[in-house]
Parts: C-alpha cells; structure tokens; sequence
C-alpha cells in the first residue's frame, strides 16, 4: 500500500497542473479577455478582478498568490517526503484556496479513497490562521500535508517577482529556501514560464 500511494504522489507535478492552467485561462476567455487584444483601464481593472488565467496575469502584471506545501506519507519504517508549489498554474487571491485546490482537486484524486481530506483548509484565531499541518490517518498509514509558507508575486518585465508574505501560513521558512528556489527552477523550465527569470524582492 506505501508504495503505490508513493507512486501516485510521484505522479503530481512538483510545480504546475496543467489541467488548472488549461482551465483558468479558459475561463477567462469566456469572461470576454482576449491576450491579443489592449484595454482601457477601466476594462484592465474590471478583467482584473476576476482573472484566474496566467495568459491574463501575464498581460496585466496584477498580483496573485503561492504556496509551498509539502507532503510527508508514513507507514512503520518507510518514509515519504516531497514538495509542491502552487499559484503559478491558476491565479488566485487567496493563500487558503491554493491549499484547497491542492487538497480536492490534485490529492484528493490519487488518495482520497484512503485518507478523509477535507474540502476546506481549516484555520485558527483571530485574525485567521492557518493550520499548518494537516494528519490524516489510516490503517497504519500517516499522511501530513503542512502549508509551509507563502507570498505574492507578479509577472512583469519577462521575471517572476516574489514578495511579500502569506498572512495565514507566513513566508517560506529558511530551512526550506534552497528546495522553494530549486520548484522555482523547475516552474522556468515549463512551457508556460520559459525565458522568464526569478527575482526575489
């Protein structure tokens, strides 16, 4: 069993779902933005407010989030770790979200009729803050997702620009910086993110 739920993690893309980029900038589209095309800024702010699609982050240099989550799969001896960042494959305004969308649309396809995953990442306090680490068990099997830490970026002048951190998770810790440049990297090597390069304000 902990080796085919190893595989099935292995088979989530460290840095990017394509599926989710497909989809937000479709979505988009249909919300009447065209990549081609120049705005007034009426219309920029407007098409702003609700883009979901990089083609649309892109074009407009707006502000979005991401999060650096890391997986760790257990059972007696054997031990799993790996790391995913997300928010650079469908925008969005929320640190919370990225969790949720990494926990129902991505884990909860490979391990979810194993692990009870919940549909909202759940948060503590006043302001809100999130819970970092998730456990789910499960007949010997141990699951903990954590949310590392987080910020913004935007995508302007051909670069990838970091800053800022997550209100609810906070920023990358230092124990995990070199593994969050190393997704970077991997993220530049996408189709989608070619010829851009990361600058960390």
């Amino acid at each position: 069993m902990f080796q085919d739920l190893r595989e099935k993690l292995e088979s989530i893309d460290s840095v990017f779902n394509e599926e989710r980029y497909e989809l937000g900038n479709e979505a988009d589209r249909r919300n009447g933005f065209d990549a081609s095309k120049d705005y007034d800024q009426k219309k920029l702010s407007s098409i702003a407010e609700r883009a979901r699609g990089m083609d649309a982050v892109k074009k407009l240099g707006i502000e979005r989030k991401y999060l650096l989550l890391q997986i760790t799969l257990e059972e007696g001896e054997n031990k799993y770790v790996n790391f995913y960042l997300r928010g650079f494959d469908e925008a969005s305004g929320s640190h919370a979200s990225l969790g949720e969308n990494f926990l129902n649309d991505e884990l909860r396809n490979e391990l979810g009729d194993i692990f009870e995953l919940p549909y909202i990442w759940p948060s503590v306090g006043y302001p809100r803050e999130a819970v970092r680490d998730l456990v789910f068990e499960h007949d010997g099997l141990k699951l903990t997702v954590s949310g590392l830490g987080g910020g913004m970026y935007n995508l302007r002048d051909g670069k990838i620009n970091l800053h800022g951190s997550s209100l609810g998770f906070g920023s990358v810790p230092t124990q995990y910086q070199e593994r969050f440049a190393e997704l970077l990297q991997q993220l530049v090597q996408k189709p989608a993110f070619q010829g851009y390069q990361v600058n960390v304000n």
